[in-house]
């Protein structure tokens, strides 16, 4: 069952090495962009016992860490 809830970012978790690296600009730009817009799509973890593993939007989740985001939809 999918539903959206408010994770603490300290408890998401990545596994997957295969995610795509961003450049400092681009991080840079989506930083912007969340700071002028807010943040509001949800990213997509697996519960996994106490923590989540990030299955998407790693960029994102990026972004919102450097930003001090302590938690995310």
């Amino acid at each position: 069952m999918r539903k959206i809830v408010e994770i603490p970012v300290n408890k998401i978790k990545i596994i997957d090495i295969d995610f795509k690296e961003k450049s400092d600009d681009e991080i840079e730009w989506l930083k912007r962009y969340i700071q002028k817009r807010g943040y509001v799509l949800p990213m997509s973890v697996t519960k996994y016992k106490d923590k989540y593993i990030l299955n998407n939007c790693f960029a994102t989740f990026t972004a919102v860490k450097k930003l001090g985001y302590k938690t995310v939809p």
